[in-house]
């Protein structure tokens, strides 16, 4: 009786019964990687569903190996595997061996295609998926799924948006990132953020990162030529002039912008930005006492299709730099200009002159400001959805019930520390306003139960009276009950 072979590199388990390998021969496939040999007949290799062309049997083949060893399996790259590649059969370069013709039935070849589009709409949406996960998990985690996934993660399109915070990496998941990158990963934001670019190879365009570092802004000019978005808030000391700089000339592409809380960017920044990223549609720079007029003018100047900025807290801008972004920015739908102090009517009304097709405006505390300007928004700003105008004290009810007769898109409006409106504003509002969901009169002392009554018949979904103190309290838990109920917000002055 014959023994049966051993399996490669160890011995046979127990019962198990191998049939022995065939001899070898001109209809005889040899199968060789770095740890077993074997032979393998041809006609195996014809039934079996391989995406490779089939193998043609020629009559008088005189059983030479060379045009079997077209379909030796063949490792990968020592630099694009891990340590335990797989092998794989490679397509003949031979001429002898025949490719099968073309298929004459339109079904099949419908098929055919039908079955390359679903795996490639697969795929797509696979990279989708991945790029919801956190950047640790696509590094350490995604690639250990499966071998789709793990393509996938060395995929440069899958690292075309990114979000940096903090990374920790778990338990056993580091030694995991070091055998599948051959490297540890990295535990500093500077180090994650170069393994990052390099993974991308030129394709990112999104990128946010909560703890930037210093070089950050230059790895992405050095390495991200093809960078969209750009969202670093409030990082404080880490975004300079000189950074910002070098990202403006290599990344001319640049349509959003978020630098706001950057106190190290001057006007000299942004003016950089403006210069070199024409085409920047969004732009944050909240908060940032060094930005005036000048830079808003090269802004305006610069950037014609802008369609959203916010200058929130930038106190010195005033009504000269509004008026040249007005004449500029016409395409301009969100501006929010809360906190600056030296705006006046006249700034306002030359911006609702000009933009008509504002959908989002901000003026809180905006303390020159008169019904002048509310009036001139609402004539001249048919789309306006939201507005605050929020501790404006110069506010009555004049003006809200203009407001109340043009806005018949808003949903959205806060008119708290407004002081001198009365019930007349709040029930303007509720009757010109049939898309309101969303209403905050803080702080308005002159309201009474007749503007909570008029507001508990709405279907509203946030409701702030904190400080309405013509309010009572009884009728306050009474409109929180039933809006709980429903699963509407109320904040009242007592933490109800």
């Amino acid at each position: 009786m014959e023994t049966p072979p051993t399996a490669p590199g160890g011995e046979q388990s127990q019962g198990e019964h191998r049939e022995p390998l065939p001899q070898n021969g001109p209809n005889t496939l040899i199968f060789q990687n770095t740890s077993s040999r074997m032979s393998i007949p041809l006609a195996l290799l014809r039934l079996s569903k391989s995406p490779y062309p089939p193998i043609e049997e020629n009559e008088g083949s005189d059983g030479s190996q060379d045009e079997l060893q077209a379909y030796c399996l063949e490792s990968k790259p020592a630099d694009s595997a891990p340590s335990h590649s797989r092998s794989r059969i490679l397509p003949p370069p031979s001429q002898t061996l025949e490719q099968p013709p073309p298929s004459n039935n339109p079904r099949e070849t419908l098929g055919e295609v039908q079955s390359v589009l679903s795996d490639s709409r697969r795929y797509e949406a696979l990279l989708h998926v991945l790029e919801l996960l956190p950047v640790d998990f696509r590094l350490a985690v995604v690639p250990l799924v499966c071998k789709e996934w793990r393509d996938a993660a060395f995929d440069p399109a899958c690292w075309s948006h990114v979000e940096v915070g903090e990374v920790r990496f778990r338990e056993g998941i580091l030694e995991a990132a070091r055998e599948i990158f051959w490297e540890a990963g990295p535990r500093q934001i500077q180090g994650l953020v170069k393994k990052l670019v390099e993974k991308s190879a030129g394709q990112m365009q999104s990128f946010r990162a909560t703890v930037p570092t210093t070089d950050t802004l230059l790895l992405l000019a050095a390495g991200c030529p093809n960078l969209r978005t750009l969202l670093v808030p409030r990082s404080f000391r880490a975004v300079t002039n000189d950074s910002l700089a070098a990202l403006a000339r290599a990344c001319p592409r640049l349509t959003e912008l978020d630098i706001s809380g950057c106190l190290k960017v001057t006007e000299v920044g942004v003016i950089q930005v403006a210069t070199f990223c024409q085409g920047l549609q969004r732009l944050s720079v909240a908060g940032n006492f060094q930005f005036s007029n000048w830079a808003l003018a090269s802004v305006a100047m610069n950037c014609r299709g802008l369609r959203s900025l916010d200058v929130s807290g930038c106190q010195r801008v005033r009504d000269d730099g509004l008026e040249i972004l007005a004449a500029k920015c016409k395409a301009l739908v969100a501006l929010e200009v809360g906190g600056c102090r030296e705006i006046t009517d006249r700034g306002v009304c030359e911006l609702a002159r000009s933009c008509v097709n504002l959908e989002n405006l901000g003026l809180g505390a905006c303390k020159l400001l008169t019904d002048a300007s509310v009036t001139a928004i609402a004539v001249n700003c048919p789309r306006l959805s939201v507005f605050n105008l929020s501790n404006v004290d110069s506010v009555t009810d004049r003006g809200i019930v203009t407001l109340a007769a043009h806005a018949a898109q808003l949903t959205d409006i806060n008119v708290g520390g407004c002081f001198r409106i009365t019930d007349q504003a709040v029930s303007a509002i509720l009757g010109g306003c049939p898309k309101l969901s969303r209403i905050s009169v803080r702080g308005c002392t002159k309201l009474s139960d007749a503007s909570l009554t008029a507001i508990a018949r709405r279907e509203l979904y946030y409701l702030d009276v904190r400080g309405c103190r013509g309010m009572s309290d009884g009728l306050i838990r009474q409109v929180m009950q039933e809006r709980n109920n429903q699963k509407r917000r109320l904040v009242s002055s007592y933490g109800l």
